[in-house]
């Protein structure tokens, strides 16, 4: 399913003054949803956020890393297997995120050469990926999510 085809809100961001503010907005953002899908996020996303904001002393949300957090690869990548978001999309049909030539890899140069649309643009296009991948299966598996709840 292309992920042009979605139904969906607009996407917004915030502006952030320091990393410090960022970070106290996320988990915010956080607590305010009783479940998170993500992919990978076990295994970067979460532990990233959780050490810079252990850097910068600010309170961590509670229950992110609990049921709350649904982590897709970690349905499709047992045993850590080399999975990528992008290949998995592609097999799919979906729009694969880093196809505009920005990945995870180059946010932080981006970022210290200050293309902050460019970052926002990669996020958001992994965020529409993310929720193809989930509304695929969903309508695939549904019992299968159901159980990793």
């Amino acid at each position: 399913m292309p992920s042009s085809n979605l139904p969906r809100k607009p996407l917004s961001y915030t502006t952030c003054t320091d990393e410090r503010e960022l970070l106290t907005n996320v988990w915010a953002t956080i607590a305010k949803y009783q479940q998170y899908v993500s992919y990978n996020g076990k295994g970067f996303d979460y532990p990233f956020l959780l050490f810079r904001s252990l850097v910068h002393k600010v309170t961590i949300a509670k229950g992110l890393e609990s049921t709350r957090h649904l982590d897709l690869a970690k349905l499709l990548r047992p045993n850590n297997s080399q999975y990528k978001l992008s290949a998995i999309c592609e097999a799919l049909g979906i729009d694969d995120p880093k196809s505009h030539g920005v990945s995870g890899l180059y946010v932080s140069q981006l970022y210290r050469q200050n293309k902050y649309q460019e970052i926002v643009d990669y996020v958001a296009r992994d965020v529409i990926s993310t929720t193809a991948l989930y509304q695929a299966l969903a309508h695939a598996a549904p019992l299968l999510l159901v159980s990793l709840k």
